[in-house]
């Protein structure tokens, strides 16, 4: 079966929609599809169509292996295996997932937008691989590490600032006078910040002097290899420099950069008022050591952590789509779709 399909691509800046070729095939009870904006004319035969596309026909009753891309960002780079956005699409077998969702989403047990599942990579230098101090207000992340740098942190723990320093928090008489000196100190390490990154000589230590006053109003969290780290709406956090995380996180491509140590070149100006109306000041306990299968349950997704013992098998739960990342050794997903 052969047909046309148009896409609507609105997930970027300027929506806009292109024309898919789609090919089907259900030889000897294999569903598989091509898809290519465009066909080779002379290609009437699914197989020859495949070798003329130079392209592997994607089984839909397996597994979907999920080819990564890579998205710079100043603080290193995020590697996504299943975004759709205006920065990448990761793709299966060469084709955009954003194709495959909107033409089977149904059929796979996605109709909207998946799951983001991606690894935070940042650099292992100080501040140059700190990531944003940040909020959203919708987007709930969950973080596994999966690396700490022996350079940046000898001792193998490393750090993530989250949410704010209580015992400073608690010297104050409200929290209104903290936000008060908190957004002075932000606003004066701002200022210095624009000035660097206007080609000003002469500011680094001033800039290390207001940096360091900014971020006494926040807290650092230790985290090890194998720790969860569960952020909730609301709550700063900024990963730190040489810390590899594994992420899952809700679809919401929103935040709000409360600070940075270096240039946003996302945005022209930090959210720091805005992201401070919201900000929750004494978030949950931050408790991130290893735990058990159940990493995390939320409405919007849970996330488990599964062992397979040599030669063992594990049975998945059907009725919806899931995304699976391997950590360590490598296993076989039925059909036949290697994991590593």
């Amino acid at each position: 079966v052969r047909f046309e399909y148009k896409h609507e691509r609105t997930y970027l800046a300027t929506a806009d929609t292109v024309t898919l070729q789609v090919a089907l095939s259900n030889a000897g009870g294999k569903l598989e599809c091509l898809i290519a904006e465009r066909f080779p004319d002379a290609a009437d035969h699914f197989d020859l169509l495949a070798s003329s596309l130079n392209q592997r026909p994607i089984n839909l009753n397996a597994p979907l292996a999920l080819n990564p891309v890579y998205i710079p960002k100043p603080w290193g780079q995020e590697i996504w295996f299943s975004g759709i956005e205006e920065r990448g699409v990761s793709s299966c077998q060469g084709v955009p997932i954003s194709w495959l969702l909107d033409l089977f989403g149904r059929h796979l047990g996605c109709n909207g937008a998946p799951l983001l599942l991606k690894i935070l990579d940042p650099l292992p230098e100080e501040n140059i691989g700190d990531l944003y101090f940040e909020l959203h207000k919708k987007k709930v992340e969950v973080y596994v590490v999966t690396h700490v740098d022996s350079d940046a942190w000898p001792d193998g723990v490393g750090r993530i600032r989250y949410g704010f320093d209580q015992s400073l928090l608690a010297r104050y008489e409200s929290q209104f006078d903290f936000l008060a000196d908190y957004r002075q100190a932000v606003g004066d390490y701002e200022q210095v910040r624009r000035a660097i990154d206007s080609g000003k000589p002469g500011l680094d230590r001033e800039e290390i002097t207001l940096r360091q006053a900014m971020y006494r109003f926040t807290a650092l969290k230790d985290i090890r290899k194998g720790d969860v780290i569960r952020v909730a709406p609301f709550v700063p956090h900024s990963l730190q420099h040489g810390v590899r995380v594994v992420e899952f996180q809700t679809p919401h491509h929103e935040r709000y950069v409360i600070s940075f140590g270096q240039k946003v070149v996302t945005q022209e100006n930090w959210d720091t008022k805005a992201a401070l109306k919201v900000a929750k000041l004494d978030p949950e306990p931050f408790s991130p050591g290893e735990i058990g299968d159940s990493i995390a349950d939320f409405d919007e997704f849970t996330v488990q952590r599964i062992t397979v013992e040599p030669g063992q098998t594990k049975q998945l739960d059907g009725g919806q789509y899931q995304i699976l990342i391997g950590f360590s050794g490598s296993l076989i997903c039925e059909p036949n779709a290697l994991l590593t």
